[in-house]
Parts: C-alpha cells; sequence; structure tokens
C-alpha cells in the first residue's frame, strides 16, 4: 500500500478540527481513494497526525516522519474514518456487520512526536462500542466536532443521515433523489455539508446540516464528473477537495462549486453561526422549534427483507430502521398500540417476534412448528394473533406472547398469504395466491366462505376498513387494486397499473402499497383519487402497517373508540382459561391443539395418555392413565374382542405377502405404515390403508422390532443380521442406513421418547437408553426382578410388560414401579397414545405432498421431500405420464399354485407377492396398455384378470360351448385378441376383446394333433399386418401363419 502526499494551500493550525484529507491507494497498478482523517492540530512544534483506516485496523501517522501505530485494532472491515480530536474518540464504519463503531484513542497520541511518545496499548475490540446498528452500507462518516453529532451516508438505502455521537436521535436528512452517496464533509461554522453521489447520475451537492430541503443545490454536474469518491474542507480557505476515481485526480472549488482548480492545502478554524433544532424521524417539533414532542405520531412500518423501516406519516421525514437484531428476512409485519410492540414475521428464520419501537425487549414469540411464516394479524382486543403458515397450508391463532396456539384453517389452502381480521365483527379474512381467492370465516375458523374467485390470480396484500364496511386487497397477476364490501359484493377496482403490488395497509383514507420488483411506495387517497409516490428505490419491499404510534393512554382511549372495545366479549380474556375468539354469534372459549375443552365451556384440559394393550389371542384394550401413572379402571376398553370375530369398523388394510410381522410402526404426519417381516427379512411401507406396498430394505437385514421418528424423519429397528446385534436407523426412504446402537442381546422391544429424542430397548434382562445420535448410552435400573417382553415411554414415564403384567415408573426413579395392568392374556404389544407427542408438519403432511402414491419426508435433490412408488415402479418426470408411476419395459411374472410374483429383469430388486386372488394358476399374461394381469385358472378353466393392486379382479374369458376344456392361452395385446387351446377338440381358438374388458369367442384358428403352448409374435402383425402363432405339440413343436384374427380353419400351419 502506498500514501500519496500532496500540497495545500494552507496549513491547519488550530485544535478541536474534525475533517478529512484525500490520499491514493495504490494497490497493484489500480488507483482507489480512501479516507483518512487527520488527527493533529498541527501546531508549530507539535507533530502533524493523520489517521489511516485499512479494513483490518485504524493506524495514526506522523506526516512528517513517515512513522505509523496502530490505535485501534482488529476493526472488522473499517471503511469510513471520523475523528473528534477533543474527545479523543474516533468513528468507524464496519461493512460487514453494518454498523458505526467508536473508540477512545490511547492517551498521548498527538502530545509528542510517535517515536517518542509512550508506546500505548491500542484498543481492542472489547473496547469498541456500537454506535449505530441497522444500516445498509456506509461509505462516508463526517463529525460536527462543535454540536457533537455525526452525519453518514448509506449507499444501499440511499439516504443521509445524522444522530448523536452516541447515536441517539437519529433522523434522516435526504432520501429523495440520493442514488449511491458515497463520501460526506461538514463545515459546522457555517452550517453547509458536502457529500459526492457517484450514481448514473453523478454529481456534488450541498445543502444545509439541518437537511432543510430549501437549502439543497449540486454544485457539480454529470457533465463535468466521472466517478465521485472522497470529499474534504479547507475551512480557512473556503474551498471544497473531492476526488474523482475515473479520471484519478484530485480537484478543489469554492463553495458554489465554480473556480475549480488543483488541489492546494487546507487550514482554519471554525466559529459556530447559529443552529437549528431537529427532531428523531417520525416525531414533531414543538411549537417553540426547540424541543420534541413524546414520541412519534402516525407511522408506515415496511417489512423489508434485512430490516424494518419506520416511515413517518407526519413530518416530512422519510425514513429511519428499527435498530432490531437478526433480522434475515422479514415479510410482515404488525403493531400492537396497547403495549407499543411492534410484531413481525421472519421466514428464513422460521419465527414471529416482538420489540419495542427503540429495539428494546426483543425476542421471538413463536420459534417451533413454523415452516414458512408469512401474514400477521393482531386482535388487539382479544390480544391474539393471527399467522399464516404458508408451506404447512394453515392458518394459525395464539395470544400475543406465542401461547396456546390453535390452527384454525387447515383444508382447502394452497398459498395463503395477508391476513386480516375484524375485531368487532368476529371474522378473519385472508387470500390465497395459489388458487386466486379472497375468503373469510369467523374468528374461531367456522363458517368459512369464499368472498372474491373469479378474475383474480395473485392476490397478495389485504386490509380492511371496517368501520366503513370496505376491504381492499391487490392483484399482482393483474396490476391492479380493489375493492369490495365485506361480504365481498360491489367490487370495483380502485386503480391499475400497479406493479406487482406486495403489501397494503389502510391509514386515514389513504391506502398503502409496496411495489416488489420495481421498490416503488405509493399512496392513494380513496375520496380524492390522488395518487403519489411516498418512496422510490426501496428495494426488497413485502407487507406494510400504517397507523397511529401513541402513549398508552391514548391507545386505550382509541382503541376503545375504533373497535368498540367496551362492548367486544373477549376483551380481557372473555372469562375463559386460554384463547377468547370473538364471532359474530358471541364468543368461543377456545383450546390449543394439544388440549381440549372442559365440560363448561370456558376451560380447557389435558388429554391423559392412553395405554393400548395387544394380545396374542387377538384381544386389543385399551386404557386411561392417570396423573400417577396408575391405569383408570373403569375407563377400560376391549376395541377388539377376538381375532376372528372382529367388529365392523376393523379393516384388513394388508391381506397377502406377509410371512411373520414382528415391527409395526406408523407414521402419523405423513400417513404411512411401516413393518418388518422376520421371514422375509425385509422393510417395507405402505400407506395407511395397505395402499403402493413398497419394499425399502431387503439386502443383510433380519429385522425385528421397529420405531418411526415422523418430526425427526428416521427410521429405527433391531437387526440381528451382524454380530453383535444392533439397532439400526435410516432414513424414511431407506436411504442412509447405519448403525446407531450395538446390544448385547437381540432387543425384544423398542421405545421412542421425542422429547428427549432417546432410544430406549429392552432384551429381556435388562433396559437402556440411547440419545438418536448414539452418544450418551445408559443403563437404565429398574426394580422389579422380572423378564420384560415389551417397554413403552412417554412424558417421563416408562412402562414395561412381561406376558402377563405391566409396570410404570418415572423414568427418573425406576425403583417406584407400580404394578398398573393384568390380564389372563398373553400380551403381546403396548404403546402409548397421547395428542402432545403426535403434534408437527412436514412437507408430506398436507395432501400426500400432491404425490400420487407415496410421499417419503426424505431430503434430496435441495427438497425436504421426494414423491415415490410401489415396489417395482418409477416416477415418469416428463410424458404423458408425468407425475404417475409406471413399470420398467421388463417384468418377470411368475405364478406359484396359489399366488402371482414379480421381480425386475434388470437391476438388483426384491420379488414380491402381488395382492391377487389367484388360485391353481397356470398360464399369465401381462397387459401393458390397461395394466391388467391375466391368469388362468385351471381348475374352473376359466381366465381371470386384476390389477397388479388386487384392484379391477373379475372374470375374462370363459368358453361359451361345453365340451371345451380350455387348457392354455396367449394374448395379443396391440390387436386385443387371445388365442386360447382347447384340448376337447384339439383346437386353437380366438377371442375379441370387448369395450367391456372381457373376451368373446370369436372362431376356430386351426385343429391340431395334440396343441398346448400357444406364443404370440406380436412384432410380425406390426411389420406385415399378419399374426405369427407358434404352438407346442405334445409330439411336435410348429410355427404358422394366420391371415387374420377370424382366418378360415381350412388355412394350412407349417
Amino acid at each position: 500500500m502506498r500514501i500519496r502526499r500532496v500540497n495545500c494551500s494552507g496549513v491547519s493550525r488550530s485544535g478541536g478540527i474534525c475533517i478529512t484529507f484525500l490520499v491514493v491507494l495504490s494497490m497493484n497498478n489500480a488507483v482507489e481513494w480512501i479516507t483518512v482523517a487527520t488527527a493533529g492540530p498541527g501546531t508549530d512544534g507539535e507533530p502533524r497526525l493523520m489517521l489511516v483506516a485499512n479494513r483490518k485496523d485504524i493506524r495514526v501517522i506522523e506526516v512528517d516522519h513517515n512513522i505509523s501505530r496502530v490505535v485501534v485494532d482488529k476493526t472488522n472491515e473499517a471503511v469510513a474514518l471520523a475523528f473528534v480530536y477533543s474527545i479523543g474518540t474516533v468513528f468507524w464504519t464496519d461493512v460487514e456487520n453494518r454498523r458505526i463503531m467508536r473508540a477512545q484513542v490511547p492517551p498521548g497520541i498527538g502530545s509528542s512526536p510517535l517515536h517518542a511518545a509512550p508506546h500505548n496499548t491500542p484498543t481492542q475490540p472489547h473496547g469498541h462500542q456500537i454506535v449505530i446498528s441497522s444500516l445498509g452500507q456506509v461509505d462516508g462518516l463526517a463529525c460536527d466536532w462543535l454540536t457533537l453529532k455525526i452525519y453518514w451516508t448509506d449507499s444501499k438505502l440511499r439516504r443521509i443521515e445524522v444522530a448523536e455521537l452516541d447515536g441517539k436521535h437519529r433522523k434522516v436528512l435526504f432520501w429523495k433523489n440520493v442514488e449511491l452517496p458515497r463520501s460526506i464533509a461538514v463545515v459546522p461554522n457555517r452550517g453547509l455539508m458536502f457529500w459526492t453521489d457517484w450514481g448514473e447520475k453523478a454529481k456534488i451537492e450541498r445543502a444545509s446540516m439541518d437537511g432543510d430541503p430549501e437549502t439543497r443545490k449540486v454544485i457539480v454536474y454529470t457533465t463535468d464528473l466521472g466517478w465521485p469518491n472522497g470529499i474534504t474542507i479547507d475551512l480557512e480557505e473556503s474551498r471544497v477537495y473531492y476526488s474523482d476515481a475515473k479520471v484519478s485526480q484530485v480537484f478543489s472549488m469554492n463553495f458554489d462549486g465554480k473556480d475549480r482548480r488543483i488541489i492546494q492545502k487546507y487550514e482554519g478554524h471554525p466559529n459556530p453561526s447559529g443552529f437549528t433544532c431537529a427532531c428523531p424521524t417520525g416525531v414533531r417539533i414543538r411549537g417553540d422549534n426547540r424541543n420534541c414532542e413524546d414520541g412519534a405520531g402516525n407511522m408506515l412500518f415496511v417489512a423489508r427483507k434485512l430490516d424494518i423501516q419506520a416511515i413517518s406519516l407526519d413530518t416530512p421525514d422519510h425514513t429511519r430502521m428499527i435498530p432490531l437484531v437478526g433480522v434475515k428476512h422479514a415479510v410482515s409485519v404488525d403493531f400492537d398500540r396497547e403495549e407499543g410492540f411492534l410484531y413481525w414475521a421472519d421466514d428464513q428464520t422460521k419465527s414471529i417476534n416482538r420489540a419495542k419501537l427503540n429495539g428494546t425487549q426483543q425476542y421471538s414469540v413463536i420459534n417451533r412448528d413454523l415452516f414458512l411464516p408469512d401474514g400477521i394479524a393482531l386482535d388487539a382486543v382479544s390480544r391474539n394473533i393471527y399467522f399464516v403458515d404458508a408451506e404447512a397450508r394453515r392458518i394459525q391463532v395464539a395470544l400475543l406472547s406465542g401461547k396456546y396456539r390453535k390452527t384454525i384453517i387447515s383444508e382447502g389452502l394452497q398459498k395463503p398469504r395477508a391476513v386480516a381480521v375484524d375485531s368487532r365483527g368476529g371474522r378473519l379474512y385472508w387470500t390465497d395466491w395459489g388458487i386466486g381467492m379472497v375468503e373469510r370465516s369467523y374468528l374461531n375458523g367456522s363458517r368459512r366462505e369464499t368472498l372474491i374467485s373469479t378474475d383474480v390470480q395473485w392476490p397478495n396484500g389485504l386490509t380492511l376498513d371496517c368501520e366503513n364496511g370496505k376491504m381492499y386487497w391487490g392483484d399482482a397477476r393483474h396490476h391492479r387494486v380493489e375493492e369490495a364490501n365485506l361480504d365481498g359484493s360491489m367490487r370495483k377496482v380502485l386503480q391499475k397499473d400497479v406493479p406487482h403490488m406486495f403489501g397494503l395497509t389502510l391509514h386515514r383514507g389513504y391506502l398503502y402499497w409496496s411495489e416488489w420488483k420495481q421498490g416503488v411506495l405509493e399512496r392513494f387517497h380513496i375520496a380524492s383519487g390522488k395518487r403519489e409516490i411516498v418512496g422510490s428505490n426501496i428495494n426488497d419491499m413485502m407487507m406494510l402497517w400504517a397507523g397511529g404510534v401513541r402513549s398508552e393512554a391514548d391507545v386505550m382511549n382509541s382503541e376503545r373508540s375504533r373497535i368498540g372495545f367496551e362492548s367486544n366479549p373477549c376483551r380481557e380474556g372473555g372469562g375463559c382459561s386460554h384463547l377468547c375468539l370473538n364471532t359474530p354469534e358471541g364468543k368461543v372459549c377456545a383450546c390449543p391443539d394439544n388440549m381440549t375443552p372442559a365440560g363448561n365451556g370456558k376451560n380447557c384440559i389435558v388429554d391423559r395418555p392412553v395405554l393400548l394393550v395387544a394380545s396374542l389371542d387377538g384381544i386389543l384394550t385399551q386404557a386411561t392413565m392417570m396423573p400417577n401413572n396408575s391405569i383408570h379402571e373403569e375407563s377400560s376398553d376391549r376395541i377388539i374382542h377376538d381375532v376372528q370375530d372382529r367388529p365392523s369398523r376393523v379393516e384388513a388394510v394388508i391381506k397377502s405377502g406377509l410371512e411373520r410381522v414382528v415391527g409395526l410402526a406408523v407414521d402419523w404426519l405423513t400417513g404411512n405404515l411401516y413393518w418388518t417381516d422376520s421371514d422375509l427379512d425385509r422393510i417395507e411401507i405402505s400407506r395407511l390403508n395397505g395402499a403402493h406396498r413398497k419394499v425399502l430394505l431387503w439386502r443383510d437385514l433380519e429385522p425385528s422390532a421397529l420405531v418411526v421418528d415422523p418430526l425427526g424423519k428416521q427410521l429405527y429397528w433391531v437387526d440381528s443380521f451382524n454380530e453383535p446385534p444392533r439397532i439400526e436407523k435410516c432414513r424414511l426412504d431407506g436411504s442412509k442406513r447405519s448403525k446407531l446402537v450395538d446390544t448385547k442381546s437381540v432387543a425384544k422391544s423398542l421405545s421412542l421418547d421425542p422429547v428427549d429424542k432417546k432410544i430406549y430397548w429392552t432384551d429381556g434382562e435388562s433396559i437402556e437408553s440411547v440419545e438418536l445420535n448414539g452418544k450418551s448410552r445408559r443403563a437404565v435400573p429398574w426394580s422389579i426382578a422380572f423378564k420384560a417382553n415389551r417397554l413403552a415411554v412417554h412424558g417421563g414415564t416408562i412402562l414395561l410388560s412381561d406376558e402377563r403384567k405391566v409396570w410404570s415408573a418415572p423414568i427418573s426413579r425406576p425403583d417406584r414401579a407400580i404394578e398398573v395392568w393384568s390380564s389372563q392374556d398373553q400380551i403381546a404389544d403396548l404403546k402409548i397414545m397421547h395428542r402432545s407427542s403426535q403434534l408437527g408438519w412436514n412437507h408430506c403432511a398436507l395432501s400426500n405432498g400432491d404425490c400420487r402414491a407415496l410421499c417419503l419426508a426424505a431430503p434430496t435433490n435441495n427438497k425436504a421431500y421426494y414423491c415415490s412408488c410401489p415396489t417395482h415402479y418409477t416416477l415418469a418426470h416428463s410424458g404423458p405420464h408425468e407425475g404417475s408411476c409406471v413399470l420398467p419395459p421388463n417384468v418377470l411374472l411368475f405364478a406359484q399354485k396359489g399366488s402371482i410374483s414379480r421381480t425386475l429383469v434388470e437391476g438388483d430388486s426384491p420379488d414380491i407377492l402381488l395382492p391377487i386372488p389367484a388360485r391353481n394358476a397356470r398360464a399369465l399374461h401381462l397387459d401393458p396398455y390397461s395394466g391388467h394381469i391375466f391368469w388362468l385358472d385351471t381348475k374352473q378353466e376359466q381366465i381371470y384378470r386384476a390389477k397388479d393392486d388386487g384392484t379391477d379382479f373379475g372374470l375374462a374369458f370363459r368358453p361359451t360351448r361345453n365340451e371345451s376344456r380350455l387348457e392354455n392361452f396367449a394374448m395379443d395385446a396391440l390387436s386385443g385378441q387371445l388365442f386360447w387351446v382347447c384340448t376337447a377338440q384339439n383346437t386353437i381358438n380366438v377371442a375379441r376383446l370387448l369395450p367391456q374388458g372381457e373376451f368373446k369367442q370369436a372362431g376356430v384358428i386351426v385343429e391340431l394333433e395334440k396343441p398346448r403352448l400357444p406364443a404370440v409374435h406380436p412384432m410380425k402383425s406390426l411389420l406385415d399386418g399378419q399374426e405369427t402363432l407358434y404352438c407346442c405339440h405334445a409330439t411336435f413343436t410348429f410355427a404358422g401363419h394366420v391371415r387374420a384374427a377370424l382366418g378360415p380353419a381350412a388355412d394350412k400351419a407349417t
């Protein structure tokens, strides 16, 4: 790095100066301009010092001796720099973390030459203080050393701001017609500020330091500029110095932009000539022109991905950013006047948050089980928040604190976005841009109705005027803003040519909307029809909120008059224990998703866990578990009394292809069923109704007990293929198989604790647990001396059973076990059911992930899930069958006496038994066009058909003559013909396929001595229009041509 010094017209000889100096940084033959602040007065006998920021640290340089020393260490991408000599403080910008920092310069710097001054330790990072946060990109800093203020330019937010040196009373000075502001300099004694703007239309401007727009003036225009960067002032000579990086030159001029010449020295000692009082953004100044009102008045809040901006609707100030921490992608915003909290949803952190307007008391109110938050709306009277989870396709409600979440709309949504509350009317409104619809319901989700569904495509923003019975929404596809009555009637277009409208809000007769692509913020006065731009070049705008931000006393009075606080039955909780939801028919006391209403209609109670016990005799019994881990005897009920005498509500879902199922688990999120078959040595999956059955694992496997973790998206099972036995795990699609832990012997039972994230197992002699990552294996001591066959864990309770009894104890105190169950029947398994253990969501939970067969919640190709198919089928990604499951071109069907099986000809795949009720099957044929499998029942001498999943089963063909005997058959699916052998007549016959799917006898093709096995060569018919039929005799084989399907029997065979 090389710093170039140039001579100026004067020399600074007085203290208390905060100015900038221009230098050239030359690296790798590239010329850039960096900003440096002078730190010393340079009087006779004193060293002339200069501060330099080089992104890693801040150094002081003695100009006359080229000696430097680090005074502020580890500054982390410091760019702009400023200094107040009188208080020994240096300021710089941290561009990586988007903030302005400050630190005290070690004492002694400036009082003596660097080579003679004591070597003080530079300021370390722990001594750095944050002055301003929530910035865009600050490229320029300047200090008013008289009134102790700091000015800066923000090229990303396109504005110029000012604040006290401690960051308080931050105010936006200029925001209109600001493109890419760069460097800034101030003249405190004359109240002037200068800045460079190197946007598309480069310029240098001047204005008063109080931001008075009347004083703003362009002093150097685009025609005379290239890339204006650094700027500084010669106070004594009243000259401005600036650098133009495009021509690699430094210029000077007077304060009016005239008399341009080569750079000169600077010097000066300012004296204040006057001042102007100003208030923070959004706060009015009182009539005395000296004091500010107590807080902001009417504000517009804009969610902008990385921050939330506050725009004053009372003052000409533009915006200020609310000092929030950790905002990643804010999408919606709302404000609670009563407590003064700002609420926003962040779809990257997957949370809903709140904070005071000064950034204090910030925390997340909802940050679990939230997948893609979108619109939010507050019910200020009932103290509830309604919010959209777009990915889960649901709308939920909770207290403003985030407690007591309840799902009120979970069906019929595709891409819900904005949501609005009519607290007094007791209704909820929302838009869905996936299906193009505006809907509403009661605040408890009942009485749902569609309001707008025609001539609307992408409804985004939504706002209500409850006093006048109107609603307003924007259509981003049709580029317009519309209005209608609250019931959807009297619809009309208010404004057109609104490109990609996103957020919409209403305040004092004005509609405000954000334009997502062009970064334009507009407002429209409904009564007069006047439309105007509020702000431009505001990138990444999402949703909006506009309203009054007043003191708590004003808030209560205004709120009561505006929405009828006193008449709302849900004020102050409405006497409900958890949620009070107002409706047009009166209040409704609602319960969170994990609770149920009590009998009095006001309180909510926690569901008690239910113990399910299955016996080897096919008896299934349930009983309620009490808080002391005992069983409520009166709640005991046999669901199934006898496996041979099933009640009508019991249904068999898997009827074939099973040998010995020893493990069974339900993925309650996706609606899939998993099981292990210890005789077939495989793990399979299907839908809960048994459809779309698929073999997941079948190699190197001897599985038994099985559990599924839907939220963790993992499958766990006991496997004895290896020595020693182990517990293994894999994803829900069978991929990523790995060992969890080795066991001493084969575990008889597994249980998952989703809260503590542990797996428990017993081998009959001991009980152990391990975390789901395979760490922290522990033995669970047990006070009862017996062999445990089964176990279940839930809510800090562990249950164990032998052949006839069940014991229960807290996991933390297993020595306090008590007997809770005894039975005459031999216990086969036990499970604990509870609502709280089955709360959650994933992408397969809604509409099966829009998959036609299986939805597997296993991450792949940057997706959290994918669609899969039954065994041997593959998913078509293009063509007419896109999205459907199709068989590969080569499969092998084979029949045994009472079954039909299938395997693939190529590749590694398991053979599977098809769920087809075949008996005495001999001949087989697969019609690739209809998907039917045809087979001959040799005892009944009839041909049957069915799909490979057992559906569409029925009779396909039977001979019409009693003396016929059907021995075998062959089919040509292309021509729809069936050739069958009659051994009673020694003939080969043909039948034609009817539209109903059955075959009708058409005639005899040929008589032979003893025909047995026919076969068709369908490709011949494609080539020459003739069928080629092959047949095996009892004594020899022949091949013959048949002229047509109904060719005469006299045709000779070769």
